[in-house]
Formats: structure tokens, sequence, C-alpha cells
């Protein structure tokens, strides 16, 4: 993940981050998004997601 972008309102927030999957050479690029909540124990993952896309990779990211 690289270059996050993160909202924060309360005890709620989001981060959105670009991925890149690399095993030898980039398998594919996409985002994966994470919904947490502040709890008294910390900031827990309340939701994750992810995109998949083979052809989605910028030159930069190959």
């Amino acid at each position: 993940m690289y270059a996050p972008k993160i909202e924060v309102d309360g005890d709620f927030a989001l981060v959105w981050a670009d991925t890149s999957f690399v095993d030898g050479k980039t398998s594919h690029c996409g985002v994966n998004s994470f919904n947490l909540v502040r709890t008294e124990a910390g900031w827990r993952i309340a939701n994750a997601a992810s995109t998949i896309d083979p052809n989605g990779c910028t030159e930069a990211e190959k």
C-alpha cells in the first residue's frame, strides 16, 4: 500500500490507498479500503475491501 488517504471524524476513520501485488513481477494493482472505529481499546478495523485489476497498473507500478 502506498499514498494513503486518511479521513477521521470523531471515532470513525477511513483509509484508502493504492496497492500493487508483486511476486517476482507485478501481478495486479488496485485499491485497499479500511473503515475503522475507535474503541476504549484503540482503533479497530470494522470493514475492509479491495479491488484487483490485472490491467490497472501504471508504468511506474510495473
